[in-house]
């Protein structure tokens, strides 16, 4: 009678189970970005002795807390965010924004002769670049935005010789997050002209 009683109920729990599998759809892809830099600088408009060009090491960049994970944030309307379940940034935003700039700054300071590498304790610097981004984020088929207070030192960690808070905004022209991130890239650019004209000055007149 046991036997009789159970078969029934497992063959209807089996054809629960596969009806409710072949309704289950598949989660789509996750997509990854990375912030773009500016296009290389051929190697032969280098000049100079590589070993007197100034070296400028950038510090790793630091982001505020609601930035600081794997999903792209977008801003709804200042006071309400979302975070991207299916668009992820491919590193830690952080060490994007560090390799960007100084990718960035080494492109635009080839006139100067100057080196510029993410900062490493194992190689002495001439001048050192620290950012604090306080906000980045946008809105599709909006802008984005970017606040950042940095400073550029000198040899010594007590050697300031510029200190400056900047707001930049870039307009959005889509609604895909590819567009976001081109938007984000662009306005890290001019964070970095911004860097690069006052290190042209400071390396003119040490």
């Amino acid at each position: 009678m046991k036997a009789r009683f159970f078969k029934p109920k497992l063959a209807a729990l089996a054809i629960l189970v596969l009806a409710a599998a072949g309704c289950t759809k598949p989660s789509p892809p996750t997509n990854f970005y990375m912030l773009g830099s500016l296009t290389p600088v051929a190697a032969d408009t280098m000049t100079g002795n590589a070993s007197r060009r100034p070296m400028i090491a950038v510090e790793t960049v630091k982001v505020p807390a609601y930035l600081d994970r794997n999903q792209i944030v977008t801003n709804l309307d200042d006071t309400e965010y979302r975070l991207a379940d299916f668009n992820h940034w491919a590193e830690p935003l952080s060490d994007t924004l560090t390799r960007v700039m100084a990718e960035n700054l080494s492109r635009m300071l080839v006139d100067q002769s100057a080196q510029v590498l993410p900062i490493t304790r194992s190689i002495p610097f001439d001048y050192r670049i620290d950012v604090e981004v306080l906000q980045l984020d946008g809105q599709m088929n909006g802008h984005v935005t970017l606040v950042a207070r940095w400073a550029i030192f000198g040899r010594e960690v007590e050697d300031l010789l510029h200190l400056e808070k900047s707001l930049y905004r870039e307009a959005v022209s889509g609604d895909a997050y590819k567009d976001l991130v081109s938007a984000y890239s662009r306005v890290i650019e001019k964070l970095c002209r911004d860097v690069a004209q006052v290190l042209e000055g400071t390396i003119s007149n040490p």
